[in-house]
């Protein structure tokens, strides 16, 4: 059982957003 494999998908999705455009992601 991995419950936290949606969390490590957000925290993913999070990362890339904020590393390649942090500006876009805080919309």
């Amino acid at each position: 059982m991995k419950p936290a494999t949606g969390l490590w998908v957000w925290v993913s999705l999070l990362v890339a957003a904020g590393t390649v455009q942090p500006s876009d992601s805080q919309s």
